[in-house]
């Protein structure tokens, strides 16, 4: 079993294994047992430290119910676990990528987010969202309702426990304001949106949003997103640079993550204050 360096997949597979033994009811205990490991061999993995074998992780997945899929792209993602790490970015091609972004932010104590033309993920109303997927299906996927439903389901889960995990994580979200002016869906989607935004400044004092002018001079990313996850004082912070289509790539490198950072943090100063942002979301409502 390699262990003792964090890489991205073995972040990404420690937690999918949490998440499976929550769902299977399974105790710590009864899971290492399992595996012939001990407890804290068994908590290595699922902090992303180790690794098992293709064996090993088999069994694991048997004994916590996976489905024949989960067990596929996890055994998958065990194989990319052990690999030896290099400096290069980590390039995630498997399905359901917007699964495990999710998975980093529900382990991150700090969150940064930078999103053009639409409404970050976590502050998406399910309305919103199911409208912008809904314009995908059968593009960027195979047409399918009951493949809207699954990603619309997880989102609102996900959603939950990352907005409302204690300790509450900080959360930093720049958007421009032709994100907050472009209609999706019909007008009531967007207009319950845009509420969404304000109740949720009042709900979560640990959230800050700003507004960014989508035409506003000197930025740094003024095509392209990102986000930036900070995983607390004894792991490297990694970063997510979202697309359209295509592979997801993160960044865990130090002069990599440091150049993001400083990049977010020149978006974030250029942008209106968090009191004028919510100024300007408020009379978007009214005007409505």
């Amino acid at each position: 079993m390699a262990a003792g360096v964090l890489t991205v997949s073995r972040l990404f597979l420690g937690e999918a294994l949490k998440r499976l033994r929550a769902e299977s009811k399974k105790t710590l205990d009864e899971t290492a047992a399992a595996i012939g490991k001990s407890r804290a061999r068994l908590i290595n993995v699922l902090d992303g430290k180790g690794t098992l074998t293709a064996e090993e992780l088999s069994r694991l997945l048997d004994f916590l119910g996976a489905s024949p899929a989960d067990k596929t792209g996890l055994l998958a993602l065990g194989a990319e676990a052990r690999q030896r790490p290099t400096r290069r970015p980590y390039t995630d091609l498997r399905p359901s990528s917007y699964e495990r972004i999710t998975d980093l932010q529900a382990m991150a104590a700090e969150i940064d987010w930078y999103e053009r033309g639409v409404i970050p993920g976590l502050l998406q109303t399910p309305e919103y969202f199911e409208a912008i997927a809904a314009d995908a299906d059968g593009i960027l996927w195979e047409s399918s309702r009951v493949e809207r439903e699954n990603r619309r389901t997880f989102q609102v889960e996900r959603q939950r426990i990352i907005l409302t995990a204690q300790p509450a994580k900080t959360m930093r979200f720049v958007i421009t304001d032709d994100a907050l002016r472009t209609e999706v869906g019909d007008g009531p989607t967007m207009a319950r949106q845009l509420t969404h935004l304000l109740s949720t400044l009042e709900q979560f004092p640990n959230i800050t949003i700003r507004v960014l002018s989508s035409t506003v001079s000197h930025n740094p990313a003024p095509s392209a997103g990102l986000i930036m996850v900070r995983l607390g004082p004894q792991l490297r912070p990694v970063a997510f640079l979202p697309v359209a289509y295509g592979p997801s790539t993160y960044l865990d490198e130090p002069t990599d993550t440091a150049r993001l950072s400083r990049a977010f943090q020149r978006i974030y100063d250029l942008a209106a204050s968090p009191g004028e942002s919510r100024s300007i979301i408020a009379d978007l409502v009214a005007s409505r």
